[in-house]
């Protein structure tokens, strides 16, 4: 999905009204799917509650960002080099936060397939006794049968609800809401394609005297376009599927401990494999690592348009602009806008982008900053372009 700095405010209130309106089902079937692995421990139903209402407190109170291409084509070719470091909390632009991006940054691959059976299963044994003794019922129709879930409801609804379709469809819903089916289908079938990661949320950890957190944390919520017309073909199904899923869904989530300040930092350290959540958070890092620098990028305030702020009032949430982090023009550096090393040269030559350790004495640390690349040496000097040069 390509999205522009209008798309956010529209986003955060959508998705807020999914939270309140499907979240608990969503995060209740992530869990007994085993996706959800960043959880505190407790019964899925209450846990699945706090998800949702976690996500929905975090958006409502998020500044809103935009991230552009540009910025984002520089992200993604720097933040493999980045050196390491510890995150501050100072290392975001707020304390709570709201960001698309106008390309991926990253993509994650398919995973493997759940077994519906399983799952039905283990809902079997947390459910109300009623509704576990509808999901036995389909569970023991699929294993005879050896049809899907959904196949198994659309029949023993077709039974229940006799010759009124309306009374058909009704049984259907309530079946398919107990086992929560159209919502573990069709996951399943996103989780099947590579899916880009084109936004973030992030809020302070909820976690009190937690030791992992001695400065506290952040938690981060990694966001994907669900392209639901490229996974469900039948018109009926999909009219379905779209009631309970939005079109941008979360994907996964990092919890991330700031440095305390002093003692060891390597525990803190975040690493550089994106394979893992905690290396997508790295890449968030980078970008307002990047986007924090006055020489090299910018930040716009965008005003929200006014139907989408008459929406936004409706539905009693705080009206938020957003904020576009940009990158400067290519023209805007040259070689005294670069500090010196201390070494003069006799001739000009090209040094290409790099990271340099720069100390803060501000956070008596040292935080990663992005030299762009630019000519260095003296004014009228010949221009040698042989080799890239790296200052370091």
């Amino acid at each position: 999905m390509d999205f522009t700095a209008r798309d956010v405010p529209h986003w955060r209130r959508e998705l807020i009204d999914w939270y309140h309106q499907q979240g608990d089902n969503w995060f209740h079937t992530m869990i007994i799917l085993g996706r959800q692995q960043i959880r505190p421990n407790g019964p899925p139903h209450q846990v699945a509650k706090f998800l949702a209402k976690r996500e929905q407190d975090c958006l409502t109170q998020a500044d809103l960002w935009f991230v552009d291409g540009d910025t984002c084509d520089l992200v993604n070719a720097a933040h493999e080099t980045m050196p390491p470091f510890a995150p501050l909390a100072s290392d975001l632009p707020s304390r709570y936060g709201f960001t698309l991006f106008s390309r991926p940054i990253m993509s994650r691959d398919p995973v493997k397939d759940t077994n519906i059976s399983d799952v039905l299963k283990n809902l079997s044994l947390i459910s109300h006794p009623h509704d576990a003794q509808i999901i036995n019922q389909v569970q023991a129709t699929m294993t005879a049968s050896g049809q899907s879930a959904a196949d198994v409801i659309d029949a023993m609804a077709n039974v229940a609800g006799g010759d009124n379709p309306a009374e058909i469809e009704r049984v259907r819903q309530k079946l398919s809401k107990i086992c929560n089916v159209d919502l573990h289908d069709a996951h399943e079938k996103l989780l099947k394609q590579q899916i880009d990661i084109e936004g973030v949320s992030w809020s302070p950890v909820p976690f009190s005297h937690d030791p992992r957190f001695p400065a506290g944390g952040i938690w981060m919520s990694f966001y994907s376009s669900s392209d639901l017309s490229q996974v469900v073909h039948d018109e009926v199904e999909l009219a379905r599927v779209r009631r309970v899923m939005p079109g941008l869904m979360i994907d996964n989530e990092a919890v991330v401990p700031w440095y305390p300040g002093e003692g060891d930092r390597q525990p803190f350290l975040l690493p550089a494999d994106t394979s893992t959540t905690y290396g997508w958070a790295r890449l968030m890092f980078a970008t307002f690592r990047l986007g924090g620098q006055s020489g090299l990028c910018e930040k716009v305030g965008q005003r929200t348009e006014r139907p989408e702020r008459r929406r936004t009032e409706r539905a009693g949430l705080p009206a938020r602009d957003v904020t576009v982090v940009r990158l400067r023009g290519s023209d805007r550096r040259d070689s005294s806008a670069v500090a010196g090393t201390g070494v003069r040269h006799g001739h000009r030559y090209p040094v290409r982008g790099h990271w340099r350790n720069h100390w803060y004495p501000s956070v008596q640390d040292h935080r990663p900053i992005w030299i762009d690349q630019h000519i260095r040496g003296p004014e009228g000097t010949e221009l040698h372009g042989g080799d890239r040069v790296t200052v370091v």
